[in-house]
Parts: structure tokens; sequence; C-alpha cells
């Protein structure tokens, strides 16, 4: 197709009929209140909260758990080695 042909079909008319069924500002207006996405966003959040959050909150909690026992465990493991020694047992 030739460039000039091109050009010719980019006339005014063309671009209202290609623009005539775009929305406009006010054909969306109605469609979402600042209510309604403060509700969806509350809603997102609770959503989130629920299914992400508090499980990996859960999750850290007993990483810190297992943390601490080990610990506690290690500081066991060195508290019957003195004993052992002590008593003369190893």
């Amino acid at each position: 197709m030739p460039l000039t042909l091109l050009f010719m079909e980019l006339t005014q008319e063309y671009f209202d009929q290609q623009l005539k069924n775009l929305a406009t500002k006010n054909d969306l207006k109605d469609l979402a209140t600042k209510s309604d996405v403060e509700s969806a966003v509350t809603e997102l959040a609770g959503v989130i909260n629920k299914t992400i959050a508090e499980p990996m909150e859960k999750g850290f909690a007993e990483l810190r758990d297992y943390k601490t026992v080990k610990e506690e465990v290690n500081e066991l493991k060195a508290d019957i080695v003195k004993i052992k020694h002590a008593l003369h047992l190893s």
C-alpha cells in the first residue's frame, strides 16, 4: 500500500469513528465511587492478611522457637559434658 494512501485514511472522520467507542471519564465516573474503592482495598487487605501475612508470621514464630530450642539443647549438651568431666565419667 503506498504511503500516500495510508495518510489519506487518517482523517478526522477516521479518528472520530475510532474514538466513538472509547469510554470517557464521565462514562466511568459512576462505575466506582470512592467508598467502593475503599471497600475493595479493605477487603483485599483482609485477604492478604489472612492468606499471606498471618501464615508468614506463624512461620517466623516457629523459626524463633526452633532457634530457642536448639540453643537450649546445645547448652544442655555442654552442661552434660561438664558434669561427666566433673564425675570423671568420660
